[in-house]
């Protein structure tokens, strides 16, 4: 007698993402009854060899049967599946999706995850294409761009462009970096990617074994700034754009190196910082479809006597320039005290001289108006006397209207004024037998 089988409990099958799935229920039916529930799916092989594919919920009665449960695989809407039938023939079916394996028709179906492209990102995808005359045999190639952001399914005839650059293995992680840290080495094929970022990017890159003119040799550390302007032309230029972008930058550099001493090289390494000191880089960047933004000198690392012997003579050098600024200072205080006391003796003889003059327009305004006084006083004393004289003479001329004989009169007039007076002195009495004193005038 045929036995019933029940619906067995399901797991979870993982590839790229979550897989539902049935576990088989494999067997030969004579007689019996058989229940297929809700989502599953049994194929029946009779006796001749013929497949029934029923899908639940049904009952049915399998006589002299082969039944077998079928698989069921699911996928959401970031995934999908990859169909592969048994005629080679490969479907991609976009997710959210569901499909039991039929072993007459698929040989494998597995899921995947779907690429999710951010705003700044781009796959590069090639697609086969049939020509348009339809010739068997006769496909193109094509090459297109898939800008984020966007979940990406491929179709079955199309493939990614794999990228493995130049960059920094990070120890303990599978990928490697493109930035890099401070003095690390580039290596070949240590990032490998398919989605391309065209953000400006920057990269660590140190220079090894620079040797300048005099034979100091040294390791010159630099940052490069640059960003990712023409995906096509970079695709059709190089395959790996990093190791081109540090070896035109390293061809640079040593270039700038040979043609200066170990001095002239520190004293101008202000000049690595500047996109002119590196034209073999611009040249090769514009030529894989990139842009030079910037170039920053980080500085440099050399041998530790090297160094040890710069470093003394950087020592030297500052206290020598110390000493020469605090002579220089010491010397232009010294000239300012000079200047200043220049300027205030100026200053001092200025007002000196200022009062001096201002002394000598006082004292030749005050001679002018006593002068000026001396005249007016002058001028009223002759006028006095003119009119005196005046009055005189018109009194003598009276006199000599009346037949007065003027030669007596002015000698008795003369004769009658004293020659000379005489004053007799005798202050505060003769209590100390003092002599009276006596003048003549």
């Amino acid at each position: 007698m045929g036995k019933i089988l029940s619906k067995s409990d399901s797991s979870e099958l993982h590839n790229d993402t979550v897989e539902d799935s049935t576990i088989q229920r494999r067997g030969k039916y004579t007689f019996g009854r058989l229940v297929v529930y809700e989502g599953e799916s049994v194929s029946i092989f009779d006796s001749n060899g013929t497949q029934t594919a029923i899908n639940g919920p049904c009952a049915i009665r399998p006589y002299f049967s082969k039944v077998e449960f079928l698989r069921r695989i699911a996928c959401d809407q970031q995934s999908y599946l990859i169909i592969t039938f048994l005629s080679g023939k490969i479907e991609h079916r976009r997710g959210p999706a569901c499909l039991f394996i039929d072993p007459t028709i698929h040989s494998n179906i597995r899921v995947h995850n779907a690429l999710l492209l951010e705003a700044n990102e781009v796959l590069v995808v090639y697609a086969e294409e049939t020509s348009a005359l339809g010739i068997k045999g006769n496909k193109n190639v094509i090459r297109r761009l898939v800008k984020g952001p966007e979940i990406f399914i491929p179709q079955s005839n199309e493939w990614l462009h794999s990228f493995s650059w130049h960059g920094t293995v990070i120890p303990g992680k599978s990928k490697g970096s493109i930035t890099g840290s401070p003095n690390d080495t580039k290596t070949a094929h240590a990032v490998e990617f398919s989605k391309l970022r065209v953000l400006p990017d920057q990269m660590y890159y140190t220079v090894r074994d620079l040797r300048t003119s005099d034979d100091a040799l040294l390791n010159l550390h630099i940052m490069i700034f640059f960003e990712l302007v023409d995906i096509e032309k970079m695709l059709d230029a190089t395959n790996d754009p990093i190791s081109d972008i540090v070896n035109a930058a390293n061809a640079d550099v040593m270039t700038f190196g040979a043609s200066h001493t170990y001095e002239t090289l520190l004293s101008e390494s202000r000049g690595l910082s500047e996109n002119s000191a590196y034209p073999l880089l611009v040249s090769r960047m514009e030529t894989i479809g990139y842009k030079l933004n910037k170039v920053v000198y980080r500085g440099y690392q050399t041998s530790s006597a090297l160094q040890a012997m710069q470093e003394t003579a950087i020592s030297s050098r500052t206290k020598l320039r110390l000493e020469a600024d605090t002579q220089r200072q010491e010397q232009t205080n010294m000239a300012n005290l000079l200047v200043s006391r220049e300027a205030q003796a100026k200053h001092k003889f200025a007002q000196e001289l200022n009062e001096v003059e201002h002394k000598i327009r006082l004292q030749k305004i005050t001679t002018d108006q006593a002068l000026q006084a001396q005249a007016a006083q002058n001028a009223v004393e002759l006028t006095h006397a003119r009119e005196m004289n005046n009055e005189r003479k018109d009194f003598l001329k009276s006199l000599a209207d009346m037949k007065v004989d003027l030669t007596q009169y002015l000698v008795a007039e003369v004769a009658t004024k004293p020659t000379s007076h005489v004053l007799i002195e005798n202050r505060g009495g003769n209590t100390n037998n003092k002599a009276p004193s006596l003048h003549i005038h």
